[in-house]
């Protein structure tokens, strides 16, 4: 009588402990891809952004071509509910970046902050200024530096800042260390160092990241690590670059700003976020 072999294969399957052992390396895999990816992504913010400002730069050097090489002259519109100088620039290019809102914000700052003013990761509201801002979709992340203004003949000063100082246009010298336009947690800013809060002889350094204390802290619109320890900014050769967030002392933010005036500070004059 034939009997037939029967053969019971049975399948291994993973031990309680071959199954940690697997979790384990996935969780440890994670914890050293995770920094990584986190970088790939905030390089591509970064590329985005300044991407945007090389758009910017289109913008500007088209409006101040048509202009014989002029700026905005900085004065309110009228019907604007005044005081809104710093602003000017965007009814003045309104125009243009209603075509592609999405320039109007850095990646890394999208997200509406609670304030009208922005932070480091936020946006602000570009509302309140003339008839812009009509809905909550007219955010910014960008700002002017508001010694570029072509002011009239008939102003002397606008917001503290003298008429003599201005730059008007484009024709200045080292226009690679000039800024005009940058990531900024306002419309504008026009850091003075002769000038400062308080009665110090410069404009402050925020004491923490995203520090907003009023709107005549000019610096602090703009000295912030948005980006890899500071922020991207447009210069008056349309050129864009990554500025280092203490490097923002010596741009030359208007004809007699002293760029020397960080090699003047103490140590105790950069907070802590800064060292």
């Amino acid at each position: 009588m034939w009997f037939r072999e029967i053969v019971v294969v049975r399948k291994k399957g993973f031990t309680l402990i071959e199954l940690l052992v697997v979790i384990s390396i996935i969780a440890m895999l994670l914890a050293i891809l995770m920094p990584a990816l986190g970088k790939v992504k905030e390089k591509a913010r970064d590329v985005v952004c300044r991407s945007n400002l090389k758009q910017w730069g289109l913008i500007w050097g088209l409006y101040t071509a048509e202009y014989n090489g002029s700026f905005p002259d900085g004065v309110d519109y009228a019907g604007s509910g005044g005081g809104w100088t710093r602003g000017q620039w965007i009814t003045v290019l309104e125009e243009e970046w209603a075509k592609h809102p999405k320039m109007l914000l850095c990646p890394s700052a999208q997200k509406p902050n609670t304030e009208v003013w922005g932070d480091v990761d936020k946006s602000y509201l570009m509302t309140t200024y003339g008839n812009i801002g009509s809905d909550d979709i007219e955010r910014c992340s960008y700002g002017m530096n508001n010694w570029s203004y072509n002011l009239p003949t008939s102003v002397s000063t606008i917001q503290g800042r003298t008429a003599q100082n201005h730059w008007r246009n484009t024709n200045v010298k080292n226009a690679s260390n000039v800024p005009l336009f940058l990531d900024a947690m306002w419309r504008g800013g026009g850091p003075h160092h002769d000038s400062g809060i308080g009665g110090n002889a410069f404009i402050p350094a925020p004491d923490r990241n995203g520090q907003w204390i009023s709107y005549n802290y000019e610096m602090m619109h703009f000295a912030m690590d948005r980006h890899n320890g500071g922020i991207n900014a447009l210069f008056m050769d349309f050129s864009v670059r990554h500025v280092d967030v203490k490097e923002l002392w010596d741009m030359k933010w208007h004809k007699t700003y002293n760029t020397n005036i960080r090699s003047t500070l103490s140590d105790t004059f950069w907070p802590e976020w800064m060292k």
